[in-house]
């Protein structure tokens, strides 16, 4: 275990999941369930905490700093996420239907956050039905702590990737059929 926590809002603004991430119980949620380090991904944000502020708009500027004994490390944007889902023991995600998959694919255990603030929230809808299928936990701000607290215990079913060409062969059998 390396004992890292991942947290990513895609190319998304979620101020409010980055500043909940920050709050003291979620930090003191963090330590208990043996986290040492806590690497950010905030996308475009303005957020509360002070060494957030300091973070440029610079895509390759990255930030760290100690908070209630984690170690935290923050930026805005990266070209790939991946070095960092790899190395993290367990992912909190936008419910980005791209970040959520990769997620999986990698065979991460996930803790999506759904944005409330969202007109037509369809990332409900996924979150809920993926949940459903046992691959992942999801949340909204005001209930992260109570599911991340809760997270230890889950048994999560894996995640198979579909096959890409199921559908196109599906296609060509059908118009050759028809020719």
């Amino acid at each position: 275990m390396n004992n890292i926590l991942f947290v990513t809002v895609g190319t998304t603004k979620f101020e409010r999941l980055i500043n909940k991430i920050l709050e003291e119980d979620i930090l003191e949620l963090a330590k208990k369930l043996h986290f040492k380090t806590i690497i950010l991904q905030i996308g475009s944000g303005n957020h509360q905490d002070q060494n957030l502020k300091s973070l440029s708009d610079d895509r390759n500027a990255c930030i760290k700093f100690n908070k209630n004994g984690l170690e935290i490390e923050a930026y805005r944007y990266k070209s790939s996420l991946k070095d960092d889902l790899l190395k993290a023991d367990l992912v909190i995600s936008h419910a980005g239907s791209g970040s959520i998959i990769e997620s999986l694919e990698n065979d991460k255990k996930l803790l999506v956050v759904c944005n409330e603030d969202l007109m037509d929230n369809h990332q409900f809808e996924l979150a809920e039905k993926m949940a459903e299928m046992n691959y992942l936990v999801y949340s909204t701000c005001s209930n992260l702590h109570e599911k991340l607290k809760d997270l230890p215990n889950q048994n999560f079913a894996k995640y198979l990737p579909g096959n890409p060409y199921l559908f196109g062969n599906y296609l060509k059998k059908l118009i050759s059929k028809n020719s």
